[in-house]
């Protein structure tokens, strides 16, 4: 069912309620005003009978029905009963036309007052009490008139509802339409965005309703589906040549080496160069990976509590087995008092090649291919800082240093693929953890890596 089917139906159906509550209300509330009305003028004529049977003195049962006949009917077939304390009619009129049984009676006397419906007719009786006598009246009439009005305020409720329900439907339809167009509106607009203009956005409209802020969501969702479709195709784009780069070298390598007969030594040197470009080609492959797991879902990957120092201690090993002129420092703050304050929960094996990666690179790039690593904790998190002398980075590069497969000046002459920055920083936001460079050109670099800690210090 169309939303806007939907809406006219939930609308119109709670108007109905509304007005058949309503309506029924004031029809009910104005059938018991007729019939409080219409019992107080039985009592008041009643009353005005008795009072002048009993109290008056020169007027007697005949003289009664004279003066009550003469009397302009106000209640149409007006029946009137008076009944003495020994239960005996003492006057009637018309003459036998109401009869009381022996339980109403009781009742009457009992309770001063009953009102009950006989065949057509309304009763009421009550309990008189005058200067000489104590009698039971009863009197019985139709509210001709009353009933009337009553049949025509149902119709005209009716008529009035029925009419309303109608309008209120196409009334309902218009403006809910009127109300669903800018979803329409922006329906076309989704529907008009494909691969190839991912850079589309809705129009916010007057930018201050919820359909704006559904507008102003979706754009910033495409904005970040966009660039992370433009990510992936410089990401491809960038690893086919880098990773076609180190094969062309090796095919060529190995044709010209196959052109001729050539010496023990030469065979040698070709294949110790073809073995270095394939574990190059090997370590962008494995650093590929490692950003693919790094990107991936932070529930699917194995998390314990780890000492980031241990995991420093690790990396330095590591890189110290194939770069013995290598040099790591590690330092920790007079303030680290606790064990727990070097707690933090994450991956081993992703933080130690975020680890190693910054240590290799702050030795490559230092002068004297050294590192000081250094851990404090701070706000509950471990900051864990690297730091090289050397070239540095310029400032107008430092924004670019964690893009995938961006090399600075400095690392020009360098071997690398430029991927190792870009893969620290994902696995630092895997951990919910961020990173910070800063440099000072031709004297240093910072690498400042902050991780939550497990400890409640």
């Amino acid at each position: 069912m169309q939303l806007r089917r939907k809406l006219t139906l939930l609308y119109l159906t709670l108007f109905v309620s509304i007005l058949l509550i309503s309506s029924t209300a004031i029809y009910f509330w104005f059938a018991e005003y007729r019939k409080t009305e219409f019992y107080d003028r039985m009592y008041k004529k009643a009353m005005s009978i008795t009072e002048l049977l009993i109290d008056v003195e020169e007027v007697d049962n005949d003289l009664l029905k004279k003066i009550d006949d003469t009397r302009p009917a106000s209640l149409p077939e007006e029946k009137i009963v008076i009944y003495n304390h020994r239960n005996e009619k003492i006057y009637s009129n018309p003459v036998d036309d109401l009869v009381i049984s022996h339980d109403v009676f009781k009742k009457i006397r009992l309770e001063r007052r009953v009102e009950y419906i006989e065949a057509d007719y309304e009763v009421l009786g009550f309990y008189y009490t005058g200067k000489y006598d104590r009698v039971v009246v009863a009197i019985a009439a139709k509210d001709v008139y009353g009933f009337s009005k009553l049949y025509r305020l149902r119709v005209i409720l009716i008529a009035v509802s029925l009419i309303t329900v109608i309008l209120v439907f196409f009334s309902g339809q218009y403006f809910i339409g009127k109300a669903l167009d800018p979803i329409s509106s922006l329906i076309e607009q989704i529907d008009k965005i494909t691969i190839n203009n991912l850079n589309e956005r809705l129009s916010e409209g007057n930018g201050k309703d919820e359909l704006a802020h559904l507008a102003r969501t979706f754009n910033k969702v495409m904005k970040r589906l966009d660039t992370s479709i433009q990510m992936q195709r410089i990401f491809i784009a960038n690893a086919s040549h880098e990773l076609r780069t180190p094969l062309t070298v090796i095919t060529g390598q190995l044709e010209v080496a196959l052109m001729k007969e050539r010496a023990p030594e030469a065979y040698k040197a070709v294949i110790q160069s073809v073995a270095d470009d394939i574990i190059a080609v090997n370590q962008m492959a494995n650093r590929l990976l490692l950003i693919a797991q790094a990107t991936s879902n932070f529930a699917s990957i194995e998390m314990s509590k780890i000492r980031i120092d241990d995991v420093i201690w690790e990396g330095a090993r590591e890189i110290k087995r194939f770069h013995a002129n290598y040099q790591i420092n590690l330092t920790l703050a007079e303030t680290i008092d606790d064990d727990t304050q070097l707690l933090i929960r994450g991956n081993l094996q992703l933080l130690k090649a975020a680890v190693t990666n910054l240590l290799e690179n702050g030795c490559k790039y230092a002068d004297n291919h050294r590192v000081d690593a250094h851990i404090r904790h701070e706000n509950k998190k471990a900051v864990i800082e690297f730091k090289n002398n050397g070239k540095g980075i310029q400032p107008q590069e430092l924004t670019y240093v964690f893009e995938p497969f961006y090399r600075g000046k400095n690392a020009q002459g360098q071997r690398g693929q430029g991927i190792g920055l870009s893969l620290v920083k994902n696995i630092i936001e895997l951990h919910k953890g961020n990173i910070e460079v800063t440099s000072e050109p031709g004297t240093s670099t910072c690498f400042t890596i902050f991780l939550p800690c497990e400890c409640e210090a």
